[in-house]
């Protein structure tokens, strides 16, 4: 099973014009998602903790104006027939 979460992190556009948090971004593989003068949303896909990480770094700098996440999302790998048949017992 593969699971993720996908978090959005609404910024100050002046931070970034001044080149503070392009390195931080970098380091996690976030992206840019919106960019306007007034704020900038950066997207990042991965675990919780990555996530987390990510959100307290950007706080310690005070530069969080909004953030959300979508919480757990999973996917299967084998079919879900075979995954529930597999948790049964049942071949």
């Amino acid at each position: 099973m593969i699971t993720e979460e996908i978090a959005l992190y609404k910024i100050d556009s002046a931070v970034l014009r001044n080149g503070g948090l392009e390195t931080i971004l970098n380091q996690y593989g976030a992206s840019v998602v919106e960019a306007n003068r007034e704020y900038t949303v950066v997207e990042l896909t991965g675990f919780k903790k990555d996530t987390e990480a990510l959100k307290e770094e950007i706080e310690r700098m005070g530069l969080l104006m909004q953030y959300t996440r979508s919480g757990t999302i999973a996917l299967y790998r084998d079919s879900l027939e075979d995954t529930l048949k597999e948790l049964s017992g049942k071949e």
